[in-house]
């Protein structure tokens, strides 16, 4: 009898002191207050148009297959090495005239024809926007050596938010967790300070495994509600 009642209140006391230390480690939790936002670009602050079918002209112009301009662009091993930074879209471009037989000029319209696909999502944007200067507003995005110039030229971002990293400007892409990494090191704060939205799970989940808090975007009343619930606005 004694040793049961004493395995009782063994298993009492182990229960309290469960109960205390996650009230602690909740305690710290909360104690962590947000202090930046990082966002995707692509499929976040710029979606593509759905009605948007200048493939399918320029393709009939060039005299090309239905599908062959994107297939000779994006090419899978060509994109990741744009992507990393390893060839400037300049070449991508070059390849892709050679594979179709084309000139290059011919491709140019083509080019910026790519880029007037996208919607701004003002609505998103400006919200960010609002954040500041209260909270440290970053963008994080996979994309090619010139994003940087077409997103500033086109829909001048950079004015909506404090810092942009280009995956071909630093030879890293999400998810590797070296680039997420590098925004945190930039915008000077912790993984737990941070809330990083994306369109992609695989780049949400690699933010989650290096403590940073997520939203996958889905579309902007959700994305927003999910904000204003974790900054408490």
């Amino acid at each position: 009898m004694f040793l049961q009642e004493e395995g009782y209140h063994f298993q009492a006391v182990k229960a309290v002191v469960r109960k205390f230390v996650m009230i602690v480690l909740n305690q710290k939790e909360e104690a962590v207050e947000i202090s930046a936002i990082i966002s995707d670009i692509m499929g976040v602050l710029l979606l593509k148009d759905p009605g948007w079918q200048k493939d399918v002209y320029w393709e009939k112009r060039l005299g090309l297959p239905r599908g062959a301009l994107f297939s000779a662009l994006f090419e899978a091993e060509t994109d990741q090495a744009a992507i990393l930074g390893h060839i400037s879209h300049c070449e991508v471009f070059r390849r892709a005239c050679q594979t179709l037989q084309l000139t290059e000029d011919a491709l140019n319209d083509f080019e910026q024809a790519l880029w007037e696909e996208r919607l701004f999502n003002q609505e998103l944007a400006v919200f960010l926007r609002q954040l500041r200067p209260r909270y440290k507003t970053a963008l994080l995005s996979n994309a090619w050596s010139d994003a940087r110039h077409n997103i500033e030229r086109l829909f001048q971002l950079h004015t909506f938010v404090d810092l942009q990293i280009f995956s071909a400007e630093e030879g890293l892409a999400k998810p590797d967790l070296r680039l997420y990494r590098l925004a945190l090191s930039r915008l000077e704060v912790q993984p737990a300070e941070v809330i990083f939205i994306d369109d992609r799970e695989e780049n949400i989940l690699a933010a989650q495994q290096i403590g940073m808090r997520t939203i996958l975007f889905e579309q902007n009343k959700q994305a927003i509600a999910a904000l204003q619930g974790l900054l408490t606005i």
